[in-house]
């Protein structure tokens, strides 16, 4: 992904009167064949069992708990959802500005913001997994 943008950008360097739409359709161009590869590769690899299903730990993040043998898995597995006090409790007034501060990251998108937003969302989602 970040190669791609970097060749991306070799290539506007090297071609400085190319325009925003030119080099916009030039990148989509270039991502559209590296999807297109990979669609390939992965339906050449798939029949081959290379790919397996999710392994007991990620299903544990996503489906209700069901006994899988595994201790470790199991312990973690069986642990509750964050109480909403909870977050009060160590967050205080935080708790009603990250909303705000998390919309506010949406406007004028840049790569940081985006990835502050990002961060913050997957943080929140797997805090609100476990104690």
């Amino acid at each position: 992904w970040l190669q791609l943008l970097e060749l991306c950008a070799a290539h506007r360097r090297r071609n400085p009167n190319m325009g925003d739409k030119k080099f916009a359709e030039f990148r989509m161009m270039v991502f559209g064949g590296a999807f297109a590869l990979f669609v390939v590769i992965v339906m050449l690899v798939l029949p081959k069992g290379y790919f397996g299903p999710l392994s007991s730990r990620v299903r544990g993040l996503f489906i209700p708990h069901t006994r899988t043998g595994n201790p470790l898995v199991d312990s973690v597995a069986e642990h509750q959802s964050t109480r909403e006090a909870m977050y009060y409790q160590y967050f205080h007034m935080m708790c009603y500005l990250f909303p705000i501060g998390w919309v506010s990251l949406l406007f004028k998108r840049t790569s940081p913001r985006m990835f502050m937003a990002a961060y913050a969302g997957i943080a929140l989602y797997f805090s609100r997994k476990m104690i």
